[in-house]
């Protein structure tokens, strides 16, 4: 392996942990300014089903290959985020992303 690849093994796990953070913090800031928990998830399920998501992948798949949280991690930061911000839904009952069914039994479009 020459020095480019042996830097670009150390550097991916670096570079794509710095891009999962900044992911958190869009998903923060999506739920923080719509406050609609059920249109965050809806587009969460979306996007795991067309592009297939790994619902747990290895550490170094992860680490090498994922640049953003892993589907099932953003679906708990959601359920702990809307509990902080006391979200509520627009019938009045509390804005709770428990129901998500897991990422297995998402439908593929």
């Amino acid at each position: 392996m020459t020095l480019a690849g042996v830097i670009v093994l150390i550097a991916l796990p670096i570079t794509n942990g710095i891009s999962r953070r900044q992911e958190r913090r869009a998903d923060r800031l999506a739920l923080e300014a719509t406050r609609n928990p059920a249109a965050f998830l809806s587009v969460l399920r979306r996007l795991g089903s067309e592009n297939l998501v790994e619902e747990r992948p290895s550490l170094a798949v992860e680490g090498l290959f994922c640049t953003h949280p892993l589907l099932v991690e953003r679906i708990e930061s959601a359920q702990v985020l809307v509990s902080e911000l006391g979200i509520t839904d627009e019938h009045g009952g509390s804005g709770s992303v428990a129901h998500v069914a897991p990422l297995a039994m998402v439908e593929i479009l």
